[in-house]
C-alpha cells in the first residue's frame, strides 16, 4: 500500500488533507496553467526525454513542507518525526504480512499479475501464517521460487521469523525486499536467483525460470550451510497427478529444484495451495503437471512423504466448521451434508491426499491451514 492511502487508512491523515496535498503535488508539474487544465502545448509536444519536466513532487515532500498538516499527522500517529512516520509505514506491512508495492494490471497478460496476486489473498495468508508458525524455524534458509502463493508464504515467514536467509527467484518478493527496508532487515541474507523471465515463456509468477535458474538453485541449495526449507507454489494439485505449473519451463524448473532439495536432505519441502486449485473440473486451467506421470509422483510421495508437507487452505464453509475440521479429511463424511459440488470435489481430493501422505506411524503430511491464533499452532 502506498504511503498516502496508508496514512488515510490509519486515520492519521484526513481525506480533505490528502486531497489538498495531492492537488499540490499535481500542481507542482510545470506547465499546468493553461485554461483547459491540461499541459500547455509547448510541454505536451516535448520529447519523452524531458519527462522530468512534468514529474510531480513526491507526496512525502509535499507533506513535510506543510508544517501544520505534518504536525497534526505526527500528533495523531504518535510519531516523533517524519522518519518515524515512514518507519511505521514499513513496520505495518511487515507485521500484517502485506505487500508495500503496487502491482499493476498489464493488458498484455490474459490475467494480470496484480489480479492473480490478490485473488484468494486471505487463503494465501492463512497458508503462509501456518508455514511461518509451524514449519519454518528461526535461522532457517528458505527457498522461494516464482509464484503468488510462495510470495505470500515468504511475506509471512519474514514477518514472523528471525534471522532467515532467503534464496529466491520470485520477482515480486525481490521487489518487496528492495522497497521495504524493515522486511529486508528481517533476513540475515538474501540470494537472488536469476534466469529467464517466466512471462516470456508462458509463466505467470513474475519470476525467473529455465536452465540457468535450475543450476543456480542447485548450487545455492547445496552451498554450506545449505537450504533447510523449500516453498513451492502450485497452479493446481490433484491427488493422483501431483502439483501443476503454469508452463512447461516453469514445471521443469520447479521439478528440478524440488528433486534436488529432496535428494540433498533439505528438511522440508512445502507445497502451498488454496482450495480453488484442487478441483478436477478446472484441471485444464492448471497448466502442466510438474512430475512426468502419476507413477513418478506417487513414487516421490512414498519415498519422501515424511519430508513433504502439503499445506492447504480449505473453503470457508469447511474451515469455519469445527465439527468438520476436527476430523481428518480421509475420515469425513462427504455425501449427504448439503455441500456444493465444488466443496465436494475439494473434500474428495483432500481425503485422497490425506491418505496418500500418511506415514507408517499414522501421521499425515497433509495439513489444512485454519484461522486460529498463531500461538495455538503445534510445532510439527
Amino acid at each position: 500500500m502506498k504511503f498516502p492511502p496508508f496514512l488515510v487508512r490509519q486515520h492519521w491523515l484526513t481525506k480533505d488533507e490528502y486531497m489538498l496535498l495531492n492537488w499540490r503535488s499535481v500542481k507542482s508539474i510545470r506547465g499546468t496553467t493553461s485554461r483547459d487544465g491540461f499541459l500547455e502545448p509547448s510541454i505536451r509536444e516535448q520529447e519523452v526525454e524531458l519527462l522530468d519536466e512534468v514529474r510531480p513532487i513526491p507526496f512525502g515532500d509535499i507533506l513535510k513542507a506543510d508544517s501544520e498538516i505534518i504536525e497534526r499527522v505526527l500528533l495523531r500517529s504518535d510519531c516523533k518525526d517524519f522518519d518515524d512516520l515512514v518507519k511505521r509505514w514499513h513496520d505495518w506491512h511487515v507485521e500484517n504480512c502485506q505487500p508495500i508495492s503496487d502491482f499493476g494490471l498489464s493488458p498484455a497478460e490474459p490475467k494480470p499479475f496484480g489480479k492473480r496476486l490478490y485473488e484468494q489473498a486471505e487463503e494465501k495468508r492463512l497458508c503462509g501464517n501456518f508455514v511461518a508458525n509451524s514449519i519454518v524455524h528461526d535461522g532457517d534458509h528458505i527457498v522461494i521460487p516464482e509464484g503468488t502463493s510462495a510470495f505470500w508464504v515468504a511475506l509471512c515467514c519474514l514477518g514472523r521469523r528471525k534471522k532467515l536467509r532467503v534464496i529466491s527467484s520470485n520477482g515480486a518478493l525481490i521487489r518487496e525486499l528492495l522497497e521495504n527496508p524493515v522486511l529486508r532487515s528481517n533476513a540475515i541474507g538474501v540470494s537472488v536467483i536469476g534466469g529467464e523471465m517466466d512471462s516470456d515463456l508462458g509463466g505467470c509468477g513474475r519470476g525467473f525460470i529455465g536452465e540457468s535458474t535450475k543450476v543456480a538453485y542447485e548450487e545455492a541449495i547445496q552451498r554450506k550451510p545449505g537450504a533447510t526449507v523449500v516453498i513451492s507454489s502450485v497452479n493446481g494439485l490433484i491427488a493422483d497427478e501431483g502439483p501443476f505449473a503454469p508452463c512447461p519451463v516453469a514445471g521443469f524448473t520447479r521439478h528440478a529444484v524440488l528433486m534436488h532439495a529432496l535428494e540433498s536432505n533439505v528438511r522440508t519441502v512445502v507445497f502451498a495451495v488454496d482450495y480453488t486449485k484442487m478441483t478436477r473440473k478446472t484441471r485444464k486451467e492448471y497448466g502442466d503437471p510438474i512430475f512426468s506421470d502419476k507413477a513418478n509422483w506417487r513414487g516421490i510421495v512414498d519415498r519422501y512423504k515424511e519430508r513433504i508437507k502439503v499445506v492447504v487452505t480449505p473453503p470457508p464453509d469447511i474451515r469455519e466448521n469445527e465439527a468438520v475440521t476436527s476430523v481428518r479429511p480421509k475420515d469425513r463424511v462427504i455425501r449427504g451434508n448439503g455441500y456444493s459440488p465444488s466443496i465436494v470435489e475439494y473434500l474428495q481430493e483432500a481425503a485422497a491426499l490425506d491418505s496418500m501422505l500418511e506415514t507408517s506411524d499414522g501421521v499425515t503430511s497433509f495439513i489444512e491451514a485454519l484461522p486460529i491464533r498463531p500461538d495455538a499452532y503445534a510445532q510439527l
